[in-house]
């Protein structure tokens, strides 16, 4: 990602700073609004449900499986299953879904901004997909297996992000006391798009995405940090998610950029369930205080209103 330095700007007068509020809580209240309206139906419930089964496959893949095994609980390949102590029964078929085919570049093709693994080599690359087969746990035998279902449901961001974005954010990672990383994708971070580690101090966001995603990931992370969830004992994770997401979104939305294919179901995947309004309103305050730090540092504003 490119870098650059956005130009202090001079003090915000007052009615500027409500303004910048009026448009904050506006966005907030489309916010609460649109992931009402996309809950509400039941087509969304039951991809919902879909994408709680099958968190660990993108939009594509859960609307595949869905269309060729309604009933489908829980997937995976013929040679995962055996690793879990399971047995694709003999004569049955599979599910086709896409799969990445990937490639690790050479050393002399790589340059400073290419992805490393935790070996320091060029990171695989994607460059292409080909359609592979899964089974659902009822066309297998074996030992039972039990695992939480997840309800994340998101469409991650592409294009470029808002000039000097990335570079304000990390301005305010290294400000709180944090390392700012970047792995070569969500496998060594636990599956995520961004983690933050309370006791290192440090953030990392994957780095085989667009820059608009990878600069809504850091704005997630930046608002763990602001919103204080390290000391917050008495907040759920789920309170947690949809806090950070809150602020991620208005973030963006100052910033152009519209995140509501992913924020949206991200949020809606985390707020308990039936109670999506009411965990947007209780947060309000907090994260439309946090969302207003952070875009007067990417604005390079001061805090104070100007005489």
């Amino acid at each position: 990602m490119a870098a650059s330095t956005r130009k202090a700007r001079k003090a915000p007068t007052a009615g500027q700073l409500a303004e910048r509020d009026a448009r904050l809580s506006e966005a907030h209240e489309r916010l609460t609004a649109g992931i009402a309206e996309l809950t509400s139906g039941e087509e969304w419930a039951a991809m919902l449900r879909a994408a709680g089964r099958f968190y660990r496959y993108s939009f594509n893949n859960v609307l595949m499986i869905v269309s060729q095994r309604p009933d489908a609980t829980r997937v995976a390949s013929y040679k995962h299953w055996q690793t879990l102590g399971r047995q694709v029964r003999k004569g049955e078929h599979g599910i086709a879904i896409f799969a990445p085919m990937t490639y690790r570049p050479r050393e002399t093709e790589a340059d400073d901004a290419t992805p490393r693994d935790a070996q320091g080599r060029p990171a695989p690359q994607v460059r292409g997909f080909r359609l592979v087969p899964v089974f659902d746990i009822s066309q297998t035998d074996g030992d039972p297996i039990e695992e939480p279902a997840r309800t994340d449901f998101v469409t991650l961001l592409t294009g470029q992000a808002p000039e000097g974005a990335w570079d304000a954010l990390a301005k305010i990672v290294a400000e709180q006391g944090y390392a700012l990383e970047r792995v070569a994708d969500a496998s060594l971070i636990g599956g995520a798009n961004g983690r933050t580690t309370w006791g290192t101090r440090l953030i990392q966001v994957r780095a085989d995405v667009s820059d608009a995603q990878a600069c809504k990931t850091l704005a997630h992370e930046v608002a763990h940090i602001l919103l204080g969830h390290e000391h917050r004992l008495d907040a759920s994770r789920s309170r947690g998610e949809v806090e950070a997401e809150s602020v991620a979104f208005l973030v963006l939305d100052h910033l152009g950029v519209d995140t509501a294919g992913y924020t949206f179901g991200y949020v809606a995947g985390w707020a308990p369930e039936g109670q999506v309004a009411e965990e947007l309103a209780s947060t309000a305050k907090r994260v439309l205080e946090v969302a207003r730090k952070v875009i007067a540092e990417l604005d390079g504003t001061e805090s104070e209103v100007a005489a």
